[in-house]
């Protein structure tokens, strides 16, 4: 049974808090607003609930043993403090890793159909095609139209730029190229 099961007040309002700070992301991303105006209301509001929880984990941490589970996670979050701030800099920044450990998923799941498979240099290159491949989902790409394409172009071009390549500039190549071909 979990803390908050237990009817604990302490993992309540920490939820409370927490629960705050994803309303206010959703909030910004049902209205569309800019990155400027989603930064401005992170840093307003949101700042505010951090330093509220970080306040509300201290009084805690006065009150539980350091070695029981609340007491090292409570450590745990004291040392990491600026990391737990980093999504105020930029709304890019998710509030949680869910997106990461989705894409890392893959690769798990993948791990023993690899482990005979290759080598060191045969696990860089994989690495390299799922961060393309994860790029691609995130950017909307379909990633057999983006590899089909990215193939013609080193057949035609074999000293093309790589860089050019990567999905996030391919896709505006392939804005361009549309717009051409509309002319």
């Amino acid at each position: 049974m979990t803390a908050l099961e237990n009817g604990d007040e302490t993992a309540r309002r920490s939820l409370t808090l927490i629960g705050r700070l994803f309303l206010i992301d959703r909030y910004a991303k049902s209205r569309g607003l800019s990155i400027g105006a989603w930064r401005e209301i992170r840093n307003r509001v949101s700042l505010r609930i951090i330093e509220k929880l970080f306040e509300h984990w201290s009084n805690i941490g006065l009150k539980v043993l350091p070695k029981s589970s609340l007491g090292m996670a409570l450590a745990y979050v004291n040392k990491r403090r600026d990391g737990f701030r980093n999504f105020l800099k930029s709304p890019r920044l998710c509030l949680d890793n869910n997106l990461s450990e989705r894409h890392l998923r893959k690769v798990v799941v993948g791990r023993k159909n690899y482990m005979f498979c290759g080598s060191e240099e045969g696990a860089r290159r994989a690495a390299v095609i799922y961060s393309i491949v994860g790029t691609c989902e995130l950017l909307g790409i379909d990633v057999y139209k983006y590899f089909a394409e990215a193939m013609r172009m080193i057949s035609v071009n074999r000293s093309v730029d790589a860089r050019l390549l990567l999905p996030h500039r391919f896709m505006h190549l392939a804005i361009a190229k549309a717009e051409q071909s509309k002319r």
